[in-house]
């Protein structure tokens, strides 16, 4: 799993370009945080009111594929 924060992060998801097994992390114009995490057969997206929350939330609902 690769964690993406910051203008990384916002770059990755106004590019539609959010990779598989990635969580991410960014504050949007409003100054929410907005996250997203995506693994095999899930992509989401989310607000938050911190980044840590959003991370926290993002992680939980992660969920990776086990072989």
């Amino acid at each position: 799993m690769n964690i993406y924060l910051g203008q990384q992060a916002k770059s990755l998801f106004y590019m539609r370009e959010v990779p598989v097994e990635s969580i991410g992390v960014f504050q949007a114009a409003g100054g929410d945080w907005l996250y997203w995490y995506s693994d095999d057969f899930t992509y989401d997206t989310g607000v938050a009111d911190t980044e840590v929350k959003a991370l926290q939330i993002a992680k939980k609902n992660f969920k990776p594929y086990k072989k």
